[in-house]
């Protein structure tokens, strides 16, 4: 399990500044310079010199410093951490500052260099300012005061002091103004990444968790309600497949699977006790993040929750079953009745033909529900085949024959070349469904070619059928979604081409429940080509 605070979620401008400071080398380096320079003192000390009263002074200031700069390096707040560092260089400052006035040959006395360096970056202009009043107060002042003859090289050596402080100051200052931008847009980006309804994981290139989101989160307690490790190993957790009852071995988990650099989308699994209300449907994608000369370096995962979605469209199939169901039965009788006025000799010429339009109209009409019912119980490909051998090329010809009088009302030739075929499996219903669907939609949209294609061919070990007409076409974004069901071209509102995008989706299911596929080419303006390829070997019966 994951468990970090929102603390370390969410790192701060203010918290990276501190851990500059607390994680840094400033405390090695301060106490590396105060032991070079008590090691001078100590070696005048043993040659016989007396460093006097402010090298002693210059020791309790340099314990002091070092315990200031221990505090800093050791806080966890910003300004805290800040201020006691700059005490401590000012401190430092002042050591060298005791030093130099009692051994004004000091050799370590160079290394006040990295004081004023570390004063200017510390407080950028503050800390420039104070390097040169400690400067003049405590290095140039008493040579000065006291007439040496060094003081020329003491004051370039302070020279190039104050100019490095000040162009460490400048450059950090222009350093930590994007530094605190770049920290701004990533706690936007960090709180929206924990904010999205999608759980959210950043793995590394050996498959550890760099980041989740509280969403992932979620799924991690729903999956493993005990906990992801015991006494005895990892625990098998809660997740499923799509079918929600079938359990996933490690291996096939999308996680495990991106780990090992495999992308993928849309993947659904289950998570969640089996059975249990809380259970819920995830839709996983996965892609990885390489480096310019192409090496993964990272993986991004996306858990989106379908659970709702699914519910809705079960429902909603559920829904189109039962009023189709319904409207089925009143629709029947009502075409029976109007057959059996139609064949009345009373009936006049003009009433005849009033009832021709009505079961015109009623025929279209159960054909939509038919095609209701078949669009809900495909959903979840639960369609039921009535399989047996027959050949292609006479099942379209049948087919092709009985919508004559379809493409005659349309003004539509339907041209058929039709090659013999061996005999494949299949259910000679539906496939003649798919068929029926195809050859009306190609004479719906002919338009001025007034000509509609109609081929079957044997082709890499399938039969293949192809429909082809020559009229409006569909755009790229209207063939990409020709096969969801409901879709309608938005061009077709103001046209009186009738239908409610059913056919295609359907007729897909079917081919790919006999174990072919189904392909779209279109060009607008230029008309759109449908083939099918039929396996001849695959025996789809058992």
């Amino acid at each position: 399990m994951h468990d970090r605070s929102d603390h370390d979620r969410l790192p701060t401008a203010l918290q990276r500044r501190s851990s500059t400071i607390g994680q840094g080398p400033e405390l090695l380096v301060h106490l590396l310079i105060m032991a070079v320079l008590g090691a001078e003192v100590l070696a005048r000390a043993v040659t016989g010199e007396e460093p006097g009263a402010l090298a002693l002074a210059a020791g309790v200031v340099a314990a002091i410093d070092t315990v200031l700069m221990a505090a800093a390096t050791r806080s966890t707040r910003g300004p805290r951490a800040q201020t006691l560092a700059f005490v401590a260089a000012l401190g430092n400052l002042l050591v060298f500052g005791l030093l130099l006035a009692a051994v004004p040959d000091l050799v370590a006395g160079a290394l006040v260099l990295l004081t004023l360096v570390y004063l200017g970056r510390l407080r950028h202009r503050a800390g420039v300012h104070a390097a040169a009043g400690g400067v003049l107060l405590l290095y140039l002042g008493p040579s000065l005061i006291a007439g040496r003859s060094d003081v020329a090289g003491a004051a370039g050596l302070a020279a190039v002091g104050l100019l490095l402080a000040l162009f460490v100051a400048v450059a950090t200052r222009a350093w930590d103004e994007d530094r605190a931008r770049l920290d701004r847009q990533r706690s936007v980006v960090e709180t929206l990444i924990q904010t999205v309804d999608v759980g959210l994981v950043l793995m590394d290139a050996g498959g550890r968790y760099e980041l989740i989101n509280r969403r992932h989160e979620e799924f991690i307690r729903l999956a493993y309600p005990d906990g992801r490790d015991d006494e005895d190993g990892p625990l098998p957790g809660h997740v499923y497949a799509a079918d929600r009852t079938t359990w996933l071995p490690p291996a096939a988990r999308p996680s495990v699977r991106a780990a090992a650099g495999e992308e993928f989308s849309g993947e659904v699994i289950c998570i969640g006790p089996r059975g249990s209300v809380q259970q819920r449907a995830v839709a996983v994608s996965a892609r990885a993040v390489h480096d310019e000369a192409g090496v993964r370096q990272a993986t991004v995962l996306a858990y989106h929750d379908i659970t709702e979605a699914l519910r809705a469209l079960h429902a909603k199939d559920d829904f189109i079953a039962m009023v189709s169901h319904e409207l089925r039965t009143p629709l029947t009788s009502i075409l029976g009745y109007l057959d059996l006025a139609q064949d009345a000799p009373e009936v006049p010429a003009q009433v005849r033909s009033h009832l021709d339009v009505a079961e015109r109209n009623a025929h279209r009409l159960l054909g939509l529900v038919a095609d209701l019912l078949d669009s809900a119980s495909h959903g979840d490909s639960s369609i039921e085949l009535a399989m047996q051998t027959l050949r292609l090329d006479r099942l379209v010809a049948e087919t092709v024959a009985e919508l004559e009088s379809y493409a005659r009302e349309h003004d539509i030739e339907v041209r058929c070349d039709l090659e013999e075929v061996p005999p494949l499996v299949g259910d000679g219903l539906r496939l003649s469904q798919v068929v029926a669907n195809l050859v009306s939609n190609a004479v719906k949209y002919a338009d001025s070619s007034r000509v509609v294609d109609v081929s079957v061919r044997r082709h890499e070990g399938h039969a293949r059928l192809v429909v082809v007409d020559r009229g409006r076409g569909m755009s790229p974004e209207e063939l990409e979604q020709a096969f969801s069901r409901f879709f309608r071209s938005p061009s077709l509102a103001d046209q009186s081409i009738q239908g409610v995008g059913l056919g295609l989706p359907i007729t897909r299911t079917i081919v790919e429940r006999h174990g072919g596929r189904i392909s779209l080419e279109s060009t607008p303006g230029h008309g759109t080509t449908a083939t099918v390829d039929l396996p001849l070997t695959v025996d789809r019966a058992g």
